[in-house]
């Protein structure tokens, strides 16, 4: 199941907080620029 947009991988994040690890795999390189983007806007680690 790809992450999409990362809408969902964005809420797990927070969930699980700096100790835990959310990854997200997705076949559209599209979707994956947007994810990175989405890291770096809400500066996950």
């Amino acid at each position: 199941m790809g992450c999409g947009p990362g809408y969902c991988t964005e809420e797990l994040a927070y969930i699980v907080g700096e100790k835990g690890k959310v990854i997200g795999i997705d076949r559209s390189d599209a979707f994956i620029e947007h994810c990175k983007g989405s890291k770096n806007r809400h500066d996950f680690p």
